[in-house]
């Protein structure tokens, strides 16, 4: 299967290799198409992606000025193959768990009408640069949080649900997230680990004040949006909401 990953990425030197290796581990699971768009980084990003480009074809670099996360990630869904078949995100700071990618496409392949995956995730704070999953030292949280990466989505449900709102400066992925359960698709939840979500003192989400205001705005357009759907609630199997508290107060 055609599987496009899509990762807006800015100033993210620290981490970006071990993020885009987490990928091209799992790159004979299947046919990977690494969609990063560089939204103008300027800490060296820049250069180990134009490096890691030349040397893997799986990745296809996009360079763009500094325009937000939003725009970034309509710029690479703009970029996605007509012959994608499934679609996941992974941050620039984060990695991959090994063995999502194969484990994901043997179900939708055994379920043409399955639309998404929606797996567990992990928080952590430090790596292990050898095997890419956190290290023996690392604080972590596990739990199904409201996080693009821990879907998997068939490119026909994300070309219905449309792009991502850029009037968002964050909270755009909750939105988008609300947008793919609010059309009511054939879903699977799973129990295994998809995704490890690092948190870091130059993580995007720290400042509390602007996520705290992104996330009631999705909230509430979400919940306006339902009202015209007849008062249609979101699934209740999904977000683990008191773990998702539990993690994000780390800091």
């Amino acid at each position: 299967m055609k599987v496009a990953v899509l990762m807006a990425v800015h100033n993210d030197r620290p981490f970006i290799e071990d993020a885009l290796q987490s990928l091209l581990r799992q790159k004979g699971d299947a046919f990977l198409d690494i969609v990063v768009v560089n939204d103008g980084s300027n800490d060296g990003t820049e250069t180990v992606l134009r490096k890691m480009a030349q040397e893997h074809a799986e990745i296809r670099l996009i360079d763009t000025e500094n325009q937000g996360v939003t725009r970034a990630r309509n710029q690479g869904l703009q970029a996605l193959a007509p012959d994608t078949e499934l679609v996941t995100f992974l941050d620039g700071d984060d990695l991959m768990a090994d063995g999502r990618i194969k484990r994901d496409c043997a179900a939708f392949a055994k379920d043409p009408y399955l639309a998404m995956i929606y797996s567990r995730l992990c928080y952590f704070e430090h790596s292990d640069p050898g095997t890419l999953v956190p290290s023996s030292d690392s604080r972590t949280i596990i739990n199904r949080s409201i996080h693009l990466s821990a879907g998997m989505y068939r490119h026909s449900l994300v070309k219905d649900v449309g792009p991502f709102d850029e009037d968002f400066v964050q909270a755009e992925d909750t939105d988008f997230i609300f947008r793919i359960f609010e059309s009511s698709p054939k879903y699977e939840v799973s129990d295994e680990v998809s995704h490890y979500y690092r948190r870091h003192p130059g993580s995007m989400s720290r400042d509390r004040t602007i996520v705290g205001r992104e996330f009631a705005r999705a909230v509430l357009k979400s919940a306006k949006r339902r009202k015209q759907l007849g008062g249609y609630r979101l699934p209740g199997d999904v977000f683990d909401v008191l773990r998702i508290t539990e993690a994000t107060n780390w800091i």
